[in-house]
């Protein structure tokens, strides 16, 4: 009975996903900066909306005490769920009733940022125990390759209806697809199989500042503050380079888009077997490395190239961020104890709190920089690709830090012509676990 709610959910899992995935995008990318564009954002507003998601998982340290309220994990799952996902029915109200306020907008993301938090804690601690450990990487790269599939059929659909219709028309379009399969994604949730907590007193007794007395995921800790500073510094103004400077026109970022999104599709279906064969961190810092120095191609995009040059993006990122995405959520269940909630709690802290740094910094460097011309030598360079080159250095130094933490990795021998070996091989000889031996072993 209980392997048939399991089996069910798995399923399941994967559905919503994609369904989610179909509202998520919409709040990503050049869909989210054309919206709030749309609400008369400044650079400002639109690093603060980009950033929201990651500030509001502060909130996360607060989940135990949602036990106490909602009693088991499928009730804060359902409930916080609802409340922040159906909060996008707004959207194309305002739309269709004109109204224009970018605080408004702020407003949404924000309460749609915190109680979704709580939905992402459940979600992963949830699933930690559903899914052996030995078969996280193929599932999860199944799960991913699905909800890749339908965002590389949500983002050209939403590119599409932005190109052929009217701002506020197209608008009013995708805020409503994206209200529905929100709602739906929901739905998913409820018949999920979540398996509680037991002894819940107990464990809500438990501090939630317990996993900094773990010195591996403290390592861990300091390089996903800076590796997320990094991502969410230079994020929100990719899309609004693409839309706002170079004018670009929204269905061809939406092409470029399922380009990456089959390639990602095609890795989905291998990556999984890389990371449980040589270890998350090793996919992982693979990711990273590509991905870094994928941000140096924006330094030279311009009107006249800009086609090959996000194309080329598209492509090298797609290889980057289907390890990535799947390594970073493995490895923080690799590193992570019991009980889960603690960990996923102080890991949400600090993502918030790069979150936050991201977000002023990206703020007040977009506000400077935007409608900037500077120029060094003989070249002429926008304001906003030196936003792109602080990211930049900071990625280098968080690749750097995720070469100090203690995972299962197995040793290789590289014998390419790239400054690789150094990088993805400085912490080899770590200190070996029970557990890390007993795969070793296999």
């Amino acid at each position: 009975m209980m392997k048939d709610k399991i089996k069910k959910t798995k399923k399941l899992a994967i559905i919503e996903g994609m369904m989610f995935n179909i509202f998520f995008i919409g709040i990503q990318g050049f869909v989210m900066t054309t919206i709030a564009l749309y609400f008369n954002a400044t650079p400002f507003i639109l690093a603060l909306v980009s950033t929201l998601p990651i500030i509001a998982q502060s909130f996360q340290i607060f989940v135990i005490k949602m036990y106490k309220y909602l009693k088991t994990r499928k009730n804060i799952l359902v409930t916080m769920s609802l409340i922040s996902r159906a909060i996008f029915i707004l959207l194309p109200i305002l739309v269709y009733f004109k109204i224009k306020n970018s605080w408004i907008l702020v407003l949404i993301i924000a309460i749609y940022s915190v109680f979704g938090t709580f939905v992402g804690n459940v979600w992963t601690a949830a699933m930690k125990e559903i899914i052996d450990e030995k078969e996280r990487g193929v599932y999860f790269s199944k799960r991913n390759f699905f909800a890749s599939l339908a965002t590389m059929v949500a983002v050209y659909l939403y590119g599409f209806i932005l190109n052929k219709f009217d701002d506020r028309q197209g608008i009013f379009y995708v805020t409503l697809i994206m209200a529905f399969f929100a709602l739906a994604s929901v739905f998913l949730l409820r018949k999920h199989y979540i398996p509680n907590i037991e002894n819940i007193n107990e464990k809500t007794s438990i501090s939630i500042f317990k996993p900094l007395k773990n010195d591996n995921f403290k390592k861990f800790l300091l390089f996903v503050f800076f590796w997320n500073l990094s991502v969410e510094v230079a994020k929100p103004f990719f899309s609004y380079y693409q839309v706002h400077v170079l004018n670009i026109d929204k269905e061809l970022l939406g092409f470029f888009s399922v380009i990456s999104g089959i390639i990602t599709m095609i890795l989905y279906t291998n990556i999984g077997k890389i990371a449980d064969k040589f270890g998350n961190r090793f996919l992982l810092s693979i990711g990273m490395f590509i991905s870094t120095y994928s941000l140096l191609i924006y330094i030279f995009i311009d009107k006249n190239n800009f086609h090959l040059v996000i194309l080329l993006d598209s492509i090298i990122n797609a290889f980057a961020w289907s390890a990535i995405n799947l390594a970073f959520f493995n490895l923080l269940l690799e590193v992570a104890e019991e009980p889960a909630e603690a960990y996923t709690g102080i890991y949400a802290f600090i993502l918030s709190i790069a979150g936050i740094t991201a977000a002023v910094l990206g703020g007040i460097l977009g506000n400077a920089l935007d409608g900037k011309i500077i120029k060094i030598f003989t070249g002429e360079y926008n304001g906003i690709k030196f936003i792109f080159i602080f990211a930049f250095c900071i990625r280098i130094y968080s690749i750097l830090q995720l070469s100090s933490i203690d995972s299962y990795i197995k040793p290789f021998k590289y014998k390419g012509i790239l400054p690789l070996n150094g990088i993805l091989t400085k912490r080899l000889n770590i200190k070996i676990d029970k557990t890390t031996k007993e795969l070793f072993k296999k």
